[in-house]
């Protein structure tokens, strides 16, 4: 169902586009009147119409900057301009502001069920196309994850290639030209038993999922668990210094190990890659913390 409003202080013209709409347009509710430009742009918030049919000479606030104030808030709401003939160039300016036709009175019959269909096809397919772009973020939703461990698994292979960077770069909008990784690892205790490794399994995977939400949250970046540790892969700017980098990644790694609430963890800070001169490697544990 479209809906609609209709801006015009004529009572003829309100309801003559009122009965020639719903006895020939199916599928298109007329929702309510305006007599003025104010009363058009209170309607038009509180009843967020599909389409509006606009007249552009109205008391007070005209039909015009009408459109304007509409459209700052409501960009997706289509517009249909009436006017006398007198008034044609005038009416030009609203052609600007990217309405979908105009109607001259006095009002045709024809003329106005073939604007209303016009316009109803321009909003189904608005909605048409909206629909399909939420199913696909959707669907991206699904995949992220899954894209994002198998960015992390080879990485951590060392089948990493120019074209996987600039694939995943594009998938996950961010520049993967330049960064360094960095790997969070928990020493297990040998002396378990069976029962309580797999008990213990279940909480560090726990623990595991937990820290990885941690560690996306504190800065842009990208995670992944490879069995016994949590590796991360963290973009930096071409325009950052190397000692910028390192401080930020270990001060990146210390709030990693604090959130770790005192288990026995280190981090490890990869090499940078992407610039001509290598940037140091460094291993942080919770034992110095």
């Amino acid at each position: 169902m479209i809906k609609l409003l209709i801006a015009d202080d004529e009572q003829i013209v309100l309801d003559s586009l009122k009965f020639i709409i719903e006895n020939n347009c199916h599928d298109v509710d007329v929702i309510g009147f305006a007599k003025s430009g104010r009363e058009a742009i209170e309607k038009a918030d509180a009843l967020r119409p599909d389409v509006i049919f606009m007249d552009i000479r109205m008391p007070g606030i005209d039909g015009i900057e009408a459109i304007k104030r509409i459209k700052e808030i409501h960009n997706d709401i289509e517009f249909v301009i009436i006017t006398a003939y007198d008034y044609f160039n005038y009416a030009k300016e609203a052609i600007k502001l990217d309405v979908v036709d105009y109607l001259l009175k006095p009002m045709n019959k024809n003329k106005v069920i073939d604007t209303v269909l016009k316009v109803k096809k321009i909003v189904e397919s608005k909605r048409e196309n909206m629909i399909r772009e939420l199913e696909m973020k959707e669907k991206m939703i699904t995949i992220l994850p899954h894209l994002e461990s198998e960015m992390i698994y080879s990485l951590a292979s060392a089948t990493f290639r120019q074209e996987n960077i600039d694939f995943y770069g594009s998938i996950f909008e961010m520049n993967l030209n330049i960064g360094y990784a960095l790997v969070v690892l928990f020493e297990k205790d040998d002396n378990e038993s069976h029962l309580d490794n797999l008990a213990g399994n279940v909480k560090m995977h726990e623990t595991f999922m937990y820290l990885k939400e941690f560690i996306k949250n504190l800065r842009p970046c990208l995670a992944g668990i490879l069995l016994d540790r949590i590796i991360v892969f963290v973009p930096v700017e071409s325009d950052e210094d190397l000692f910028t980098i390192k401080n930020t990644s270990i001060d990146f790694a210390e709030k990693i190990l604090k959130e770790t609430h005192g288990k026995e963890s280190s981090v490890r800070i990869g090499h940078i890659y992407g610039k001509s001169e290598r940037a140091w490697g460094r291993s942080i544990c919770s034992k110095c913390q």
